[in-house]
């Protein structure tokens, strides 16, 4: 049964939507109110948040000098494997299609000898030692003089023993009266004497100052590694040669 009011077309319903509506949003409001009111931090959670803050400053500069390492640590990776693949030549001095020539039983550089080794051997060797002269830094700084010889055997009485040492502790190196007892002291002598022709080479050459902080190491392999493979008895002026090799011995 509908009373007289509720047929009244004058009658409106929305002041009452528009309180249902206010009262929500008053509703909405303190809810939000009480959410902001028990997330917010208080002071303590602000000195916890600068705490992290710091600590996360502090890691990401931690992080900065991880990563400047591992660059660092990565081309000096890079450096290292360059350097172990570019390895110095090694030149070998025969007379297979030169001049260079030792006589069978001999230490003694013949003129011809002298000047080819200036021209070529000497000559490249200066090239490859000013070449990896950088900044002052050596990049090799030893030269090692192997002497090598055939397999006819030294039959002579040997002084090396006596005679080298006094040289050596006088500081005057010749090789004049010195006598080789075996194929070994031979290859030893023809090393020194190419140590004391580089060395007259190093005294004229223009890059001296460079040349000369080489270092050179004379050696003898004696009759142990023939140019033919096997063939240590023959008389072979390819064995009677010299080898020479750059390369780094200090740290």
């Amino acid at each position: 049964m509908l009373y007289g009011d509720e047929l009244d077309p004058q009658v409106s319903y929305w002041p009452s939507i528009a309180d249902l509506f206010m009262t929500l949003f008053i509703v909405a409001l303190a809810l939000t109110g009480s959410v902001l009111f028990v997330f917010l931090p208080n002071p303590d959670d602000k000195s916890v948040v600068a705490h992290l803050i710091a600590e996360n400053s502090k890691l990401a500069k931690q992080l900065d000098e991880l990563m400047g390492q591992n660059t660092q640590l990565s081309n000096q990776n890079l450096d290292l494997k360059q350097q172990l693949n570019d390895k110095p030549p090694i030149i070998t001095v025969s007379g297979a299609n030169r001049r260079h020539f030792f006589g069978s039983g001999s230490a003694d550089l013949s003129s011809d000898f002298q000047t080819d080794l200036q021209h070529t051997a000497f000559s490249e060797l200066a090239q490859e030692i000013i070449k990896r002269n950088r900044n002052g830094a050596m990049n090799v700084d030893t030269l090692e003089v192997v002497g090598h010889t055939d397999g006819i055997p030294v039959s002579k009485t040997g002084n090396l023993d006596l005679r080298l040492t006094r040289l050596l502790q006088a500081g005057t190196m010749t090789l004049t009266g010195l006598v080789p007892g075996s194929n070994n002291d031979l290859g030893l002598l023809r090393a020194l004497a190419i140590k004391l022709a580089w060395e007259a080479f190093v005294n004229r050459h223009a890059q001296k100052l460079i040349l000369s902080q080489i270092k050179v190491r004379t050696y003898s392999a004696g009759q142990t590694i023939p140019a033919t493979e096997g063939n240590f008895d023959a008389a072979d002026p390819q064995s009677r040669r010299i080898e020479l090799r750059l390369t780094k011995l200090a740290n």
